[in-house]
Order: C-alpha cells, then sequence, then structure tokens
C-alpha cells in the first residue's frame, strides 16, 4: 500500500463538506490508527486534535438518543500519543466540551487527566528518591481518594513532628525553643500530640519560638508550605464539585 497516497485520499474525504461529520470523523479515525500501525506518528497529534472538533460536531449533528459521547473513541487515540501530549489534548477536549455547554462530559475524562498527572510525575528519572515528586504523586491521588488524603496528612505530620524534635544540640545547634501543653507524661508521645494538635490549627497552650535566623526561616516556610497545600486541595476538590475548568 502506498502510504503516502492513501494518506492523501482519506484527508481529502476528511475535508469534504459534502460528507456528514460522523462519516468524516469515523474516516480519520481510522485513518489515525492505521498511521499508528505503520510507525508514522509524525502528525497524529494533529490529527487526534481533529477528530475530537470533527467527533463533537458530530454529536452535536445527531438526533436525540444518538447524541451520547463514546469515550472510549477518544482514549483509544490518546493513548497512540506521549503522556504531555495526552494532557495537552485533554485541555483541548476541556475547552471544547465547555464551548458546547457539555461540561458535564468532562467527568468521564477527569480521572484519566489525573492518572496521566501521576504518570508524568513516576516518568522522572528516579522518581522515588526524589520528595517533591512523591510529594505530588501523594497529592494527586489524595484528590481522588480520601484514604490518600490522610496519608498525605500524616506525612506532613511526621515532618513537622521530626523538624521540631528537640536535641541536645551535639551534633546541630537547636533551632526551636517549645513550650508544651502537658498531655502525657511519655514525652514522644506528649511531643506528637502537641504537633498534632498545631497541625490542625487547634487552639493549646503549644508555642514554637524560634531560635535565630535558620529557625525562623524554617518556621517561616513550614508555615507556607501547609498554608499552600491545604489552600491548593481546597481550591482543586473545589473546581472538581463545580466544575470550573481552564
Amino acid at each position: 500500500m502506498d502510504i503516502s497516497l492513501y494518506l492523501a485520499q482519506q484527508l481529502a474525504e476528511v475535508e469534504n463538506t459534502n460528507n456528514n461529520l460522523a462519516d468524516r470523523a469515523s474516516i480519520l479515525y481510522n485513518l489515525i490508527a492505521v498511521l499508528s500501525n505503520e510507525g508514522l506518528k509524525r502528525d497524529l497529534y494533529l490529527y487526534v486534535k481533529k477528530f475530537i472538533i470533527l467527533y463533537l460536531d458530530s454529536i452535536e449533528d445527531k438526533t436525540y438518543g444518538y447524541d451520547t459521547l463514546d469515550k472510549t473513541k477518544i482514549t483509544s487515540l490518546l493513548v497512540l500519543l506521549t503522556v504531555d501530549e495526552q494532557l495537552g489534548l485533554l485541555k483541548y477536549l476541556r475547552r471544547n466540551l465547555r464551548k458546547r455547554h457539555f461540561d458535564d462530559l468532562w467527568d468521564q475524562f477527569a480521572k484519566t487527566e489525573f492518572r496521566l498527572k501521576i504518570q508524568g510525575v513516576q516518568g522522572s528519572t528516579y522518581w522515588y528518591f526524589n520528595p517533591w515528586c512523591l510529594l505530588k504523586v501523594l497529592y494527586y491521588r489524595a484528590l481522588n481518594s480520601i484514604s490518600y488524603m490522610i496519608i498525605l496528612l500524616l506525612v506532613i505530620l511526621v515532618i513537622q513532628i521530626i523538624i521540631l524534635l528537640p536535641n541536645p544540640g551535639t551534633i546541630w545547634p537547636s533551632i526551636f525553643s517549645l513550650e508544651y501543653m502537658p498531655i502525657s507524661d511519655n514525652f514522644l508521645l506528649n511531643h506528637t500530640c502537641n504537633v498534632f494538635l498545631k497541625l490542625f490549627e487547634v487552639d493549646s497552650d503549644f508555642k514554637i519560638k524560634p531560635i535565630g535566623a535558620l529557625g525562623v526561616l524554617l518556621l517561616g516556610f513550614g508555615t507556607a508550605f501547609k498554608l499552600l497545600i491545604i489552600t491548593k486541595f481546597i481550591f482543586d476538590s473545589l473546581l472538581k464539585k463545580i466544575k470550573i475548568y481552564e
């Protein structure tokens, strides 16, 4: 098969406005599959992008009962592309669904987008040794899972417990002066409970006073980081609920 001739013929059929929208979308869908099987992926991104428009237009053109979106039509083409290209096309799809007032249809693709975001982070070399990458993966999973949200909070709690642990100054100088609220006779348990209350901003007698510039910087950075994570989590969760997308 002369692939160049086949490509030209099929693209001519796709551009032929005498063909109905569903047929044009179907021709392009099959063409993308052939090109992928032949290893010709140079322009696949553009062809999939065009398919999305034709497919959505064809849905609008159909009568009641037939105007439903088949998610697999799009996802089966997305997997032919790189993770970054897939995320780019999902944003493109989201914008076009909004233009057509099909916001409710995005729910079918939301989990795909989050899965790809996680996949993108995990695609980094030795991502599991990078604390920032691990935190991003945990954060993305927490947006879709209460259990992962609890794990994320526990990770933040453990980090704070370790950073705030008093030390005798033999290895490194103390950077915080702590005033505990008495909860338990066990020092470690008392320390953990006090930090736990502080994490959730529960009113208590537990006070953290920084010692020196490093203490001020760490305390300021830690507070800002915690607020950023919580604010972003609430904001992203609200976006999912009320379907406000870029």
